[in-house]
């Protein structure tokens, strides 16, 4: 027999009691609660519910690889291998400003204003801001010396303080454009709520690129330059403040880098165009390496299998990577859809993920559901 509670009796429960039924819900019914009504959309954001929440914390935690564009949103589980569609888009901010890195339920985003003179980006312009996209909370962060271009989060385990690592940009007189943009690596402490100045002077080869991502691994923050050759990777370690070259496998020069953490692990993720005769076309492979950081060597662990690669279908698809615990994941992009291959450290095996109808341009991160983390 089917039993129902009366409308009335749902809206006069004391919120003790709400608190308790939505610590037991899973994470994605949580979206469909908020939009019952205000009073229930306001219920995630109230000290009460992250009391109770953090008490029962694991029934709400999921790892999702999140496929999101200015329409919709998607939640892809690499464990359970479960696709869901996120309604009402949760992270549709996203699209008014630059994603810049998630970890453990917070997102940092930057947004940026035009100079009304010629249009050009100014960073002393911008505003950098921490959320939790499911209790709505939202903290802008004093201003950095420059603008963040890469950063990365590292949140302490209680889920109560958290650090940021930024690599920033200072914007040039813009009465002297030919002088060089200055860089500075800094770092956010949301404790003190201030911005510290790790290093001020970056190696040259750094302020020479456009195209610059960071990584930081067991207290070491690693610069990947560029994409292609030339392919470069500078460390920073954060005991002494100084700056070293990595060294490089032997790469070839038709390929694309990608330079990932995983879980303490150094990764680096090559698609390369490989030719086996000077009559054939070019034959597209996927190599990943590991770095030993002891010994700054470089192991090949894995080349993805052709008849993975051929899953994918065309062959002109961009390629990005993310990773979270145990697992790489692999995101391959192309006009119409986006493609999903999953590598699983543990157990050595690769798995397809959904193919998705996206269309537009899309913006992909690895998100762990927290709602216990404080911005």
């Amino acid at each position: 027999m089917e039993v129902r509670m009366e409308g009335m009796l749902w809206g006069s429960l004391p919120e003790h009691i709400l608190d308790r039924v939505l610590t037991m819900l899973p994470v994605k019914s949580l979206f469909r609660f908020r939009a019952v009504c205000k009073r229930w959309n306001d219920f995630p954001s109230s000290h009460s519910f992250l009391d109770a929440c953090s008490s029962d914390q694991p029934k709400c935690c999921e790892t999702w690889l999140v496929v999101t564009n200015s329409h919709r949103s998607f939640a892809y589980n690499p464990y359970s291998k479960k696709l869901s569609n996120l309604a009402p888009p949760l992270f549709q901010d996203l699209w008014y400003s630059d994603f810049l890195a998630s970890s453990e339920g917070l997102i940092l985003r930057a947004s940026s204003s035009c100079s009304p003179q010629d249009g050009t980006l100014q960073a002393a312009a911008s505003s950098i801001h921490i959320c939790n996209p499911f209790t709505g909370f939202v903290r802008q962060l004093p201003q950095a010396v420059g603008r963040p271009c890469a950063a990365q989060i590292l949140m302490d385990p209680s889920g109560h303080r958290y650090r940021i690592v930024a690599l920033c940009v200072q914007q040039s007189d813009t009465s002297q454009q030919e002088e060089p943009r200055r860089w500075s690596l800094e770092s956010y402490n949301s404790v003190g709520n201030c911005w510290q100045v790790l290093c001020s002077k970056v190696p040259v080869e750094i302020i020479m690129q456009d195209t610059i991502s960071m990584v930081v691994c067991n207290e070491i923050a690693y610069c990947a330059i560029g994409v292609r050759i030339p392919f470069d990777v500078w460390e920073f370690h954060f005991q002494t403040s100084t700056w070293y070259r990595v060294g490089l496998p032997a790469l070839p020069a038709y390929a694309r880098y990608h330079l990932v953490g995983c879980q303490g692990r150094l990764l680096l993720v090559a698609r390369i165009k490989e030719q086996q005769h000077p009559d054939a076309t070019l034959i597209e492979r996927i190599h990943i390496w590991q770095l030993e950081q002891s010994k700054k060597l470089w192991t090949h662990m894995l080349e993805v299998p052709d008849e993975m690669l051929g899953q994918m279908g065309s062959r002109g698809w961009a390629l990005s990577c993310c990773a979270y615990g145990d697992l790489l994941i692999l995101i391959f992009k192309d006009m119409l859809w986006t493609k999903i291959l999953v590598y699983n450290f543990t157990t050595d095996q690769i798995h397809c993920g959904p193919c998705l109808y996206t269309v537009l341009s899309t913006t992909e991160f690895l998100f762990y559901p927290r709602l216990s983390a404080l911005v």
